[in-house]
């Protein structure tokens, strides 16, 4: 529902544009810059629908779909994959699992606030982020 909505308000075709600019920048930039920013939208969203927003417009990128067609290997998919799933981890309302400790962090009447999960989070997501970063490239290179 929420997919239907945006194309139909025009939002994927809005986000598409910025996307293809994105894609457009020299090959490890642009899988970096797309990993990034997936990984920044997923952090505030939920990873099942941005992956679901990002996969439609992808889908339809001539710089990632190709001139045969669906590229299933290309290292941009990969990207939104890792980005939407990293992300979710750099705040507590980024995925069910940083909800849950959240709540059993407050149950638990320990100290620690969203800002104060968001600076603890930060540092192991950007670490996660790298590694995910590095590991496109080279498989985008041997494949």
């Amino acid at each position: 529902v929420v997919i239907y909505v945006m194309e139909q308000a025009e939002v994927l075709g809005i986000i598409g544009e910025g996307i293809g600019a994105m894609l457009s920048l020299p090959g490890p930039a642009a899988q970096a810059s797309l990993l990034v920013s997936a990984a920044a939208a997923s952090s505030v969203t939920d990873n099942i629908p941005l992956a679901a927003v990002l996969a439609k417009i992808l889908a339809v990128n001539p710089l990632v779909v190709g001139p045969e067609g669906s590229n299933p290997g290309s290292p941009f998919w990969w990207c939104v994959i890792y980005g939407a799933n990293l992300g979710g981890n750099i705040t507590p309302i980024g995925s069910a699992s940083t909800v849950v400790a959240m709540t059993i962090i407050h149950k638990n009447s320990l100290p620690l606030t969203f800002i104060g999960f968001v600076k603890v989070a930060s540092a192991f997501a950007i670490v996660q982020i790298v590694l995910a970063i590095g590991y496109v490239w080279i498989t985008s290179l041997v494949l």
